[in-house]
């Protein structure tokens, strides 16, 4: 039986396997937003994990501006093969582990951790701010970008239903879950459907 929260990410990225061409415009979009908030901030050759990782551009785009190395976090195989297809020249410091984020070991080991598009598939999403903090050094920053509740994604989602569980919340309400969480929220950036929150893990307790 599949519980609540199941989300199908076969269906998922088999369908964005089929439209490459749609999958490059909305990395050119979508990128050019992580660009804008992180300038917020001053990292240098980071060390990032990103989470429910996907094929992993996100993080390697970050890469390609401020060095460093990537962890990258996923345990669904199409998104893996993607990855090793479009990224098999790449000769930086990237880590794939093909495992479930909510079951490695829990260190505080970088600079940035992120997500893109993971958090509207829990319901308790105050448990997904804390799993990001688990991996933050002190004084590091964590990067969630998550769909919008709004009439335009509610009408894209017409056509997610077989794709699973997505419970949605507006920005507002997800900077109170980050400041709940003892997160300093340093910057937001916000488009047609998603948005973006940085935020600040102040001290080891932060």
């Amino acid at each position: 039986m599949k519980n609540k929260e199941y989300v199908d990410w076969d269906f998922f990225w088999k369908r964005v396997k089929k439209h490459p061409l749609f999958l490059k415009f909305l990395y050119f979009v979508h990128l050019k937003k992580y660009k804008k908030i992180l300038k917020k901030i001053n990292l240098k050759a980071p060390d990032v994990m990103e989470i429910g990782a996907g094929t992993g551009a996100a993080a390697i785009h970050i890469q390609d501006i401020y060095g460093g190395s990537v962890t990258l976090v996923d345990n669904n195989e199409i998104a893996y093969e993607m990855h090793k297809k479009l990224f098999h020249n790449r000769t930086g410091s990237i880590k794939y582990l093909k495992e479930d984020f909510t079951k490695i070991a829990q260190r505080p080991e970088y600079n940035l951790v992120m997500s893109d598009g993971l958090l509207e598939h829990f319901s308790k999403k105050e448990d997904i701010i804390e799993l990001h903090k688990s991996f933050t050094k002190a004084n590091g920053y964590i990067l969630i970008f998550a769909l919008n509740n709004n009439l335009f994604t509610r009408f894209l989602e017409l056509g997610e239903k077989k794709m699973g569980y997505s419970d949605p919340v507006n920005m507002d309400e997800c900077i109170q879950l980050c400041k709940k969480s003892g997160l300093a929220v340093v910057g937001t950036v916000k488009y047609f459907f998603e948005y973006g929150i940085l935020c600040k893990r102040v001290g080891k307790d932060g």
